[in-house]
C-alpha cells in the first residue's frame, strides 16, 4: 500500500493552469524582483514590467520563460549587492528571490536546481543573521531551512535532510531560550514538522510519532490563542502523517480517528478558501484513511472512500489542469485496484490498474520523472 505523506499526461499539458501555483508553494511573478533589482540599482522599475521574456507554449514553457527572468533578475541583485555599501537590504531580497525560484525548479521537476537555489538563499539568510537580528530573518531563515530539508527528504537524502532539520531545531530552541521576540511559535512546530517527516521516511516511527504529537499540541494552543488558515493547514499535515504512524504501528483504530480528525479540520479550511492545494490534501487523507481501514480488512468501506478520494483528483488534473495531482490519482486507483481484488472482482481490479498505470507511465514519458520508473515497473508487474 502506498500511503502519500504530506511534504504530484498527455493530455493535460493543455489544460493546466500556469498561474505559479505549485504543490509546495506559490511564487512571485519574477518581474516583481526584476522591478526590486533595478530600484536598487538605480534603472527605471518600469523597465522590469516590459522586461520580455521568451515566448512560450503549456505550463512547462511559461516556467521555463519564468525562469529566465528570475535569472536576469538574480543577476541584477548581485550586482546590486557588489555596487552598494550596505547591501543587507539587496541580500535579504535576493535570499527571497532565491525561495521562490527553488519552488519553480521544484514545478518543472528540476531537484538540483531546487536545491541550489535553497541553498544560495539559506547563506545569505545566515549572513544577515549574523549582521541584524530580526523576527523577518529568523523566519525566512526556518522556512527556508524547512524547504531544503522537504527537497532533500523526497530526493531521498535523509542523512543530509536530518542534519538540516536538527540544526533548524537548535536555531529554534536557541532563539526561544534567548531571543524569544524573535521567533514565532509556529516556526518552531514546522521545525518539528519537518524533521518528524524525516523520521517517518527512515521508519523510526516511535521518535516521529513523539514529534507529531508536539507539533500537534503546539499548534493547538496557537490556534486556540488566535486562529489562522496558515497554522490550521499545518495542523491538517501534522495529523495526517501521525495517522500514518500509527497505521504502521498497527493502530488502525487509532489511525481512523486522527483522520477523521484531519478531514473535518480540511473541510473547514476548504469552507473558507478555495485553494486547489487544500483539495488534494483532503483527498490524500480520505486515500490515506482507506488504507488504514482497508488495513483493518474492511475493503468495501475502503473502495468507497477511494472513489470519493478518485473522484476529487480526476476533477483536479482532467478539468481544473492541476497536473501535481495526476500521481495522486494513478496511487488512487492502484490502491482500489488491490481491494476490488480482494472483494473479489477481478475484471474491475484489471481495468482500474491499468488506467493507474496508463497514467503513471505518461507521467513518465511525458514530464521525464525516471525518479518513478521503478514504481511505475512494480505496477506492471503487479
Amino acid at each position: 500500500s502506498r500511503e502519500e505523506p504530506v511534504t504530484a499526461t498527455n493530455d493535460t499539458e493543455q489544460l493546466n493552469q500556469y498561474d505559479r501555483q505549485g504543490r509546495l508553494g506559490t511564487w512571485r511573478e519574477p518581474r516583481e524582483w526584476l522591478h526590486v533589482a533595478y530600484a536598487a540599482l538605480g534603472r527605471e522599475p518600469k523597465d522590469a514590467s516590459v522586461y520580455a521574456a521568451l515566448p512560450a507554449a503549456g505550463s512547462k514553457g511559461a516556467g521555463v520563460s519564468d525562469l529566465l527572468i528570475y535569472e536576469e533578475a538574480e543577476q541584477a541583485l548581485k550586482e546590486a549587492i557588489r555596487l552598494d555599501d550596505e547591501p543587507l537590504a539587496c541580500s535579504v531580497s535576493l535570499a527571497g528571490l532565491y525561495h521562490d525560484k527553488s519552488l519553480l525548479h521544484q514545478y518543472l521537476h528540476d531537484v538540483p536546481g531546487a536545491l541550489q537555489a535553497c541553498a544560495n538563499g539559506i547563506k545569505l539568510l545566515k549572513n544577515a543573521w549574523g549582521q541584524k537580528h530580526s523576527p523577518k530573518i529568523s523566519h525566512w531563515l526556518i522556512e527556508s531551512q524547512s524547504r531544503q530539508i522537504t527537497l532533500l527528504t523526497n530526493s531521498g537524502d535523509l542523512h543530509s535532510a536530518l542534519s538540516v532539520a536538527d540544526e533548524s531545531i537548535a536555531f529554534c530552541e536557541q532563539l526561544i531560550n534567548r531571543d524569544s521576540h524573535f521567533i514565532e511559535a509556529q516556526d518552531y512546530a514546522g521545525a518539528q514538522f519537518t524533521k518528524a517527516n524525516i523520521l517517518l521516511k527512515t521508519g523510526d516511527f516511535i521518535a516521529a510519532d513523539a514529534l507529531y504529537s508536539s507539533c500537534i499540541q503546539k499548534l493547538k494552543e496557537i490556534q486556540n490563542k488566535a486562529e489562522s488558515q496558515h497554522g490550521a493547514r499545518l495542523l491538517s499535515q501534522a495529523l495526517m502523517n501521525k495517522a500514518i504512524v500509527s497505521r504502521k504501528r498497527s493502530d488502525y483504530e487509532g489511525a481512523a480517528r486522527i483522520y477523521d480528525e484531519c478531514l473535518s479540520m480540511l473541510r473547514r479550511l476548504m469552507a473558507k478558501s478555495a485553494d486547489w492545494r487544500l483539495e488534494c490534501e483532503y483527498a490524500q487523507a480520505l486515500m490515506n484513511k482507506a488504507i488504514a481501514i482497508g488495513s483493518r480488512g474492511i475493503p468495501e468501506t475502503a473502495v468507497a472512500l477511494l472513489n470519493e478520494a478518485i473522484d476529487i483528483f480526476k476533477r483536479l488534473v482532467q478539468k481544473d489542469g492541476r497536473h501535481e495531482a495526476a500521481h495522486y490519482l494513478s496511487g488512487a486507483l492502484a490502491q482500489k485496484g488491490n481491494y476490488l481484488r480482494d472483494i473479489g472482482d477481478l475484471t474491475g481490479a484489471v481495468a482500474v490498474c491499468r488506467d493507474a498505470v496508463k497514467i503513471l507511465r505518461q507521467i513518465v514519458i511525458t514530464e521525464g520523472r525516471q525518479e518513478l520508473s521503478e514504481e511505475l515497473a512494480l505496477s506492471l508487474f503487479n
